[in-house]
Parts: C-alpha cells; sequence; structure tokens
C-alpha cells in the first residue's frame, strides 16, 4: 500500500503545548501507512531530543531565530520552505500555531500535485480578539492563507471551535482534543529511591502550575493566594514552571517575603517529576484553548483549582474534577486550596475524576486515531 506523504510545518519546537501535540502525532503515527516530514522554522528545538522514532521522521529546520515571523520576513527562510517543499511534494501539509507566520505559505505554490492542507487551531483568544492593528492585520492575512489555500481547520475544544467559526469566519472544521501520554503521566507512585525533589517532602502544601509568564495565565493570583495561605501553611511550597516566570515575578516574590515558599522552574522536560510532588494543580488562566500542561495535571489524578473559564470547564465537566473559582481572585484561589486540604475525600474524588477524563479524552491514543482517520478521509491514496 502507498503511503501517504505527510508534511507538519511548525514555527519552533520550543517547550510548549501546541509543540509537544505536533511532535506526539508524529511520534505516534503509523509509519507502515504514513510518511513523516517535520520542518520548524526556527532553529530552536528542545523538544526534538524527545522523539522516540527520530530514525523514521525526516527532520528538518529552516535555522531561523524564535521572532521570524509576519512582518519581520525571512527571503532565506521562504527560499528554504519552497525548495524542501518541491522536493517532498507531500500529500498533506499539517500545521500547527502557523498563525502571523501563514506569509511562508506561500512558498507551497511551487507544487506541482497541489496537497491537501490542515491546520491545527490552538488558541481561542490572542490576535483573533485583540483590537490591536497589528492583531488584526495578522488575523486577516491567516484568514486570507486559510481561504486561498482551502485549508481544513482542527478545533481542539468547543471554545476554539466557536471562536473559529465566529472570528474566523470558516466552517471545514473537524473537533480533535490535544493528546498527552497518560501511560507516563499517572497517578503518584511511592518510590524509596532518592531524587533531587525529595527536598519538598518537608513541605505541605505542595502546589504547581505549568506556564509561561503571561497576564492571560495569571499567575499573580496563585502568588498572592500564596501570600494568604502562609499564614496557616508557613511550610506552603509553590512550584511555578515555564518561561520567563522569575523575571516578571521575582520581584513581587521578594516583596511579599515569599522566596522559601516559591521556586521558579525554567521549562524542562521533567514535569512529570515535579507533578508527582504536587498535592494540588492550580490554573487561573483567563483564556486557554485546550492546555496540555492543564491535561498533564489531570491525568496525575490531582485535585484543581480553576477558573470560570468555558476551556477549563469543559475539560473538567465543570466542578464534577476540579474546585472553580472566579477570574482574578486570589482570595478564592486561597480559600479553595483550604477546602481541598480539610477535605482529604473530596480531593481524592475530584482527582480520581480528572484521571478519568484525561485517559477516555485527552490522551495520545485517542488524538492520533481521530488524526490519523482524518488524514486517510482527506486523501485518498
Amino acid at each position: 500500500m502507498k503511503k501517504i506523504k505527510i508534511l507538519f510545518v511548525i514555527p519552533s519546537l520550543n517547550i510548549a503545548g501546541a509543540e509537544k501535540v505536533c511532535l506526539n502525532i508524529c511520534d505516534n503515527l503509523n509509519f507502515d501507512e504514513f510518511e513523516v516530514h517535520l520542518i520548524s522554522v526556527s532553529k530552536i528545538t528542545p523538544l526534538w531530543d524527545t522523539v522516540k522514532n527520530k530514525d523514521k521522521i525526516k527532520f528538518y529546520t529552516l535555522n531561523e531565530t524564535s521572532n521570524i515571523g509576519f512582518p519581520w520576513f525571512s527571503v532565506i527562510a521562504f527560499y528554504k520552505l519552497s525548495k524542501l517543499a518541491r522536493k517532498i511534494k507531500p500529500n498533506i501539509v499539517h500545521s500547527h500555531l502557523w498563525g502571523v507566520k501563514c506569509i511562508y505559505l506561500f512558498s507551497f505554490l511551487g507544487i506541482k500535485l497541489k496537497p491537501v492542507y490542515i491546520a491545527t487551531i490552538h488558541n481561542s483568544e490572542f490576535i483573533y480578539t485583540s483590537k490591536k492593528l497589528s492583531s488584526r492585520l495578522f488575523k486577516s492575512i491567516e484568514n486570507f492563507n486559510y481561504k486561498f489555500f482551502n485549508f481544513h481547520l482542527v478545533s481542539i475544544s468547543h471554545t476554539v471551535d466557536k471562536m473559529i467559526r465566529k472570528r474566523l469566519y470558516y466552517k471545514t472544521l473537524t473537533f480533535i482534543e490535544n493528546g498527552i501520554d497518560t501511560d507516563l503521566f499517572i497517578p503518584s507512585i511511592k518510590s524509596n529511591e532518592s531524587t533531587e525533589l525529595d527536598k519538598y517532602k518537608n513541605n505541605f502544601p505542595v502546589l504547581i502550575h505549568i506556564g509561561r509568564a503571561s497576564e492571560i495565565k495569571r499567575q499573580i493570583d496563585i502568588i498572592n493566594a500564596v501570600s494568604i495561605l502562609r499564614k496557616d501553611y508557613p511550610n506552603i511550597k509553590l512550584l511555578l514552571l515555564g518561561r520567563d516566570n522569575k523575571m516578571l515575578f521575582g520581584d513581587l516574590v521578594r516583596s511579599l517575603d515569599l522566596v522559601n515558599n516559591i521556586d521558579f522552574i525554567p521549562p524542562n522536560n521533567e514535569v512529570y517529576n515535579y507533578l508527582q510532588k504536587a498535592d494540588i494543580g492550580v490554573f487561573p488562566s483567563l483564556f486557554e484553548g485546550l492546555s496540555l500542561a492543564f491535561a498533564e495535571m489531570m491525568s496525575c489524578a490531582l485535585p484543581l483549582v480553576i477558573t470560570d473559564i468555558p476551556s477549563l470547564t469543559e475539560m473538567t465537566n465543570y466542578n464534577e474534577a476540579a474546585e472553580i473559582v472566579p477570574v482574578k481572585s486570589p482570595r478564592a484561589i486561597a480559600d479553595k486550596i483550604k477546602y481541598l486540604i480539610d477535605n482529604p475525600e473530596v480531593s481524592k474524588l475530584k482527582g480520581k475524576k480528572a484521571r478519568e477524563f484525561a485517559v477516555s479524552k485527552y490522551s495520545i491514543h485517542v488524538m492520533v486515531r481521530k488524526y490519523s482517520d482524518l488524514y486517510k478521509s482527506l486523501f485518498k491514496v
């Protein structure tokens, strides 16, 4: 049987959710059915080291910086992408996080046999709802390219689905939730082995949040909640994993005298080990598409405190697998954390439900099966 040739295109392989999704698809497809090619525009590719099937995936980088994108257009990157596209002659082009870099899609015009184009939309806000002139321009370019190339769009949550229909005026959609490795992200298993993270044994409760520093992620609300909780729990510890958290919130943590209560941890491939040390996961975002980091917390059966936003409540079936607070409410976050601590049976039940939802809806196996079916339905060998 002839293989379907798929070319995945993504701006970078930095450590982040959408990038992990792209690699999870590449790494878990049936290589007897699909020939997989992957192009990263940027030379920043730390996630490539996590790939299991490097020998079966043809990987290329255009060696640009992480900031490359419209209107900072690189002629060199465009030329390299055009050359690779003509060489590979893909049956399907699948892009992730293409957004403002959509201008590079015109490099595919030189292909004689026109491929099927698919884009997975990971965000529900940002440039799509911003009134800034630059954001409106970026959205217009993205929308034009999707329609010009007759893209088939994939939405990762009902929230994103509504945004695509409303903001991009697009109707050719497939609904596929992002997936994580639920066989790796599992509830805590006690081990006698000594590790560097044993230093958290004397802390309680240990809270965890995973995400880049951002006003949208609202790490500031968790920090202020820790300041409130420290009166009752002097040994409370917050693990903040993600890009630029220390740079953005370091001064605030020092001013609140929380240096011993909050650890800033840069992006890494050891997230699972930190999740195993945590007692409660906190996610106070203003907006989300479908957060992979949050799905990983769910898969580890952590009791969760989340904001009342559609994407998060959708994932947890509202309050069935989480405690819910209003946005921008540090006091409410502190109260819910205390409630979970004071009611261990509730915490255990919420965590169990979170794990069940993660396995049934947000696993790699479910996601890859749905994408495989989509590829076959859109391209007949």
